[in-house]
């Protein structure tokens, strides 16, 4: 009897197939990452403008509805702004500007400049606009936010504040 000898190793359409099946598994793997990446980014993004807008939209709510006058602005253009009348908590008179410098929306108090936005936020678009009501007098706040960092990304804030007119 003749002994057959064993072959060891893998013959080259086995060494084909097996790599074929791992480059289609590496891409499957690599394609779920970079969309997970880019669901991150987009989250991580919109996270922010979302804090931003919500924090700019509050204080101009806050701000509004304590005027008991508006003295002045920009109304119905882009960049908007608006200056309010009023009194602080002391009862003594107030000044509050809004306004968009540097893409950066910016408030002023009694000449005090801040800015209320971050520096990953620009603002695209701020407009005032007069309202008359029954009730009295009204500012409708059209604010439009865009990403400066990262995934880009623009959000609209809108609001209509009655003014108290004390």
């Amino acid at each position: 009897m003749k002994k057959t000898q064993a072959t060891k190793g893998y013959s080259l359409i086995e060494l084909l197939v097996y790599l074929s099946i791992f480059s289609i598994l590496c891409l499957v793997i690599i394609k779920s990452l970079v969309t997970s990446m880019t669901v991150y980014s987009q989250s991580q993004s919109y996270r922010k403008i979302q804090a931003q807008g919500e924090l700019v939209m509050e204080r101009m709510t806050r701000e509004l509805r304590q005027a008991t006058s508006v003295t002045g602005g920009n109304f119905d253009a882009n960049p908007g702004s608006i200056t309010l009348a009023g009194k602080d908590l002391s009862g003594n008179p107030d000044t509050v500007a809004f306004s968009v410098v540097n893409n950066q929306v910016q408030i002023s108090v009694n000449g005090v400049n801040s800015t209320l936005t971050g520096g990953q936020v620009a603002s695209n678009s701020l407009i005032f606009r007069k309202v008359t009501t029954s009730n009295g007098s009204a500012v409708k706040v059209e604010l439009q936010l865009q990403t400066v960092t990262g995934y880009k990304i623009t959000v609209p804030f809108n609001t209509t504040v009655l003014l108290r007119g004390k």
